[in-house]
């Protein structure tokens, strides 16, 4: 099966690695070209020279990028997606998009006899890399029973959240939560600290991080249904340096019906993710950077986190 992969990014270039093999022969094309080259060299894949180059022969065309402006800019751009794409093919988008604009390109699409998927995926990069991520998808089930070996290469745990943009919906909504919980847990750390608990401890107890003999901690997971410990130093246990919640945010309270909603948490949540440069948290990074610096370093710039 003939597969063109647009998006070499956090996400996009482990998932293109399980498919960078057989049944499947593999076409990628990156903004950043040096990375396409870099992928090649390491992986059973061929660079394209434009996104149009890349779907020209494809079955199935896979998008992962930042947001879907950028899936739409591949699409309409000189020598995009659409200057292509083949009848009877299937387009699937791992972007963490948004509903509306997914369904306004399923419907494109479907004018030009090409089925859309959208598939945005949870599970970070080292979900990426293992191949287990957790996919959420929107579509017709026909269309996904034709592409499952494709998705199945790189996920574990596949939803079907309802027919397009669903998918979308569900994952920014995923990562809205997320947002909430980190905000909540930067501001347990400051009271924490404020009332004269070292966050250290407050870390180890509320991270379910034990401490062991010998210096280091274990921290209790879960996995294919059993619970181990696995040992790790303090330093180790550091939230994720990089945000970029802002979209999801707006996804969920702005853009397909929820505006109006009443969800708790969401003044504090939307109004704080927004300020400042507004695609990092900010101001719960930097709660936890006042705490103490070794447990969570100052963030660099966000970057594709999908």
């Amino acid at each position: 099966m003939k597969i063109g992969f647009i998006g070499l990014g956090d996400i996009g270039e482990p998932i293109a690695s399980h498919l960078a093999k057989e049944p499947f022969e593999l076409t990628v094309w990156n903004r950043t070209s040096s990375k396409a080259d870099e992928f090649a060299r390491n992986h059973q894949a061929r660079v394209a020279a434009t996104p149009a180059d890349a779907v020209r022969d494809a079955a199935v065309v896979i998008t992962c990028l930042p947001s879907s402006a950028e899936v739409e800019a591949v699409l309409h751009g000189d020598n995009g997606i659409l200057e292509a794409i083949r009848k009877g093919s299937v387009l699937i988008d791992c972007t963490s998009g948004d509903p509306p604009t997914s369904r306004s390109i399923a419907a494109e699409l479907g004018g030009r006899g090409v089925e859309f998927i959208d598939a945005p995926v949870s599970g970070g990069t080292a979900g990426a890399k293992s191949g287990t991520l957790t996919v959420m998808w929107g579509g017709d089930t026909t269309v996904f029973e034709r592409v499952r070996p494709v998705i199945e290469a790189f996920g574990k745990k596949i939803v079907h959240a309802g027919p397009v943009g669903c998918g979308d919906a569900l994952k920014a909504v995923n990562n809205a939560l997320l947002a909430v919980h980190i905000l909540s847990a930067a501001e347990g750390l400051a009271i924490l600290a404020k009332a004269g608990v070292d966050p250290k401890v407050a870390v180890v107890v509320n991270n379910v991080i034990r401490p062991v003999a010998d210096g280091t901690t274990t921290v209790s997971v879960e996995a294919d249904g059993q619970r181990r410990e696995v040992a790790v130093t303090v330093e180790e246990s550091k939230a994720p340096r990089r945000f970029n919640f802002e979209t999801d945010i707006e996804t969920v309270f702005n853009r397909h019906g929820c505006r109006g909603a009443v969800v708790p948490g969401r003044p504090a949540s939307v109004g704080i993710l927004q300020e400042g440069s507004g695609l990092q948290a900010q101001r719960a990074i930097k709660q936890y950077v006042v705490i103490d610096d070794v447990l969570v370093e100052q963030p660099g710039p966000a970057t594709d986190d999908r």
